[in-house]
Formats: C-alpha cells, structure tokens, sequence
C-alpha cells in the first residue's frame, strides 16, 4: 500500500501489534511455508502487463545467506488512484458500509478504524459480557444456538518474509494481504489491511468457490475482472500484488464470537479463541472443505481469548470502563 490519507476522529492513544506466535510456531510457519503453485499470478484478462494496471508478480529472488532484506517498493497514492481507486482525502472521511452477513464493514469505502486487543479469560469474558450485554446484539451470521463461527485465513507473504520482518519491526506503514473463508463457506474474500501509525485500513472483495480457489493457485483474473467493474478494493489489491513477490506463508484459524453496539453498529466486540495456525500444504489445506477438523498448529497464546474492540469513531467510554472492570489491559497482538 502507498501512504493512506485521512483523518479519523482520535479513540486515545493504541499500542502497536507485533505478531502473535512465539518464537517455535514462527519457525514452524516459516519453515513450512510453500510456494504458489505457479510462479506469480498470472494477469487477468487485460493482459499480462506487471504493474497496478496488471495482475502479474515479478519471479521470487530469495536473498542469500548474509544479505540484507531489501527495501520493497510500494505504489503512492498517485499510482493507487491511477489503479482504480483514490485514497481518502485529507480532513474527510467517506461513509462506510456493512456487510450484513459478516457484521463487517464492506469494502467500498471504508473509513480508517482503531482496534484494541486484549488477552482474557473465560471469567474475564463473561464478566464483560454481563455488564455490555444489554446495550450488545449478536453478529448476524451467529445465532443463539451456534453463538460462534470459524475464521479461516490464509496469509500471503514474500519469500523473504518481509511482511513478518516489517511487524516484528514495527514499522510504521504496513500491510498485508489474505484470503478468508467463514465457516464452512468454499467462497469468501480476498483482503487488503493495512495500518498507518494507529490507524487502520481494510478493503475486501467477495469470492465465489471458483475465484478463491483460482487465487490461491496463482491466477489474479477474479481481482482483475472486479476491478473492471469498478472495485476500488480490488485495485488496491492488485497495487499491492504488483509490487510484491508474493506467495502464501501461513494459515490461522480461530473460532470467533462477535457482537455489536446496538446504537452504533459499527462498533463491535469479538471474542477469538481456539488458536491455531499451519504451514504445510497451504494451497490444499486452506482449500479443504474439513479445514475446520484439520489438525492444527496451536499457537502460542498467553491466555484462551483474544477480545477485540474496534470503533471507526471516539471509543466508548462505557465499553472501556466494562473492560478495565474486568482487569483487562490492551496487549499487542496482531493474529
């Protein structure tokens, strides 16, 4: 992603997010992780031209031993907007709007937003619960006899992990690119999240079976086909495949309990737990209809539940109130 332009009303001053596998499911990742099935995407039906206006990536050139990472050229918001979508404007922010199967915000457009993150307990959840549960409704793909739902992600990264070094680092402005399946669901979304200081970023596009399967094997057509239609999302998508030498690099699962203000929907509370991540055989293993019952890496968590608050607006006092009650304390986590 190139420099992200915007301003969002302040929620206080947030922590950054360093990754969250310890030091053995890192190695565990890395170690595992495969290369696409072909080299790079292959450009869509405009052709194959590298660059935002294509969806083609350059040949991996691992570094060797001893060498530095190099730095990795990404697009500014001149050569974004060239690709189909212009970045937020200095001093205002567009309208965003929800996803009413996920409870999510949909991709276009999409205001910057503040998460803060907490490790908790069972004792903890439930005492958050019991004091916002009143002014809370469940997201709308959950229901009171399956409360919770499955988040599959598959993580894209370059060969040199640079994507992982640049969270480690901390830097500044960052970015990464997954694919996500819900549930059961063989469809879902190809997703672009980037984060700027504290400020965070997230454009998405709706997958059918075919086109998540064709991405994961290297074919950016689905991408190139919605930017043909106007997708703002998928141009930033594409922006930041042609400056990466991108291939998968992990897999995360958790099953997720999420809910909503009801006064102000776009804030909402997520509650993640079982954990678990893997490296091996990506392309199949995310692909998997039984991905939900495959064994997995459990990841090295300091407690059950990863809660989450994020607000598009000023954090609401009574939801940090709920959470300082229950003994909690925003951690650096980033899943």
């Amino acid at each position: 992603m190139g420099r992200l332009r915007g301003r969002a009303t302040s929620a206080g001053s947030l922590p950054p997010a360093p990754l969250l596998l310890g030091a053995q499911g890192a190695d565990a990742l890395r170690g595992g992780a495969a290369p696409l099935p072909r080299p790079g995407l292959r450009a869509g039906a405009r052709g194959a031209a590298a660059g935002p206006r294509g969806g083609r990536l350059a040949q991996p050139t691992p570094r060797g031993p001893g060498q530095p990472r190099r730095a990795l050229r990404r697009p500014g918001v001149g050569q974004l907007r060239r690709a189909g979508g212009a970045a937020p404007a200095a001093g205002r922010l567009p309208q965003a709007g929800r996803d009413p199967q996920r409870g999510g915000a949909v991709s276009e457009p999409l205001i910057a937003r503040y998460e803060l993150k907490y490790w908790s307990t069972p004792a903890q959840d439930g005492a958050v619960l019991a004091e916002l549960g009143p002014l809370l409704e469940r997201d709308p793909h959950a229901s009171e006899e399956a409360p919770s739902y499955l988040v599959s992600s598959l993580y894209f990264d370059t060969p040199d992990f640079a994507a992982y070094e640049e969270k480690l680092e901390g830097q500044r402005l960052r970015a990464k690119l997954r694919l996500r399946r819900y549930g059961a669901d063989l469809g879902g979304f190809a997703e672009l999240k980037a984060k700027e200081g504290r400020r965070i970023y997230k454009w998405r596009v709706p997958l059918s079976a075919e086109e998540l399967r064709a991405l994961c094997e290297g074919d950016a057509s689905p991408l190139d086909a919605a930017r043909g239609q106007g997708s703002e999302a998928a141009a930033r998508l594409l922006a930041e495949l042609s400056c990466r030498e991108l291939r998968p690099a992990a897999i995360t699962r958790y099953e997720r309990e999420a809910h909503r203000l009801i006064r102000d929907p776009s804030a909402r509370l997520t509650f993640d737990r079982s954990l678990a991540g893997w490296g091996r055989d990506l392309v199949a293993a995310f692909l998997d209809p039984e991905l939900g019952a495959r064994p997995l890496l459990p990841l090295d968590a300091r407690a059950p539940t990863i809660l989450e608050l994020k607000v598009s607006g000023p954090v609401p006092e009574h939801c940090l109130a709920a959470l300082r009650a229950a003994g909690l304390r925003w951690s650096r986590i980033s899943k």
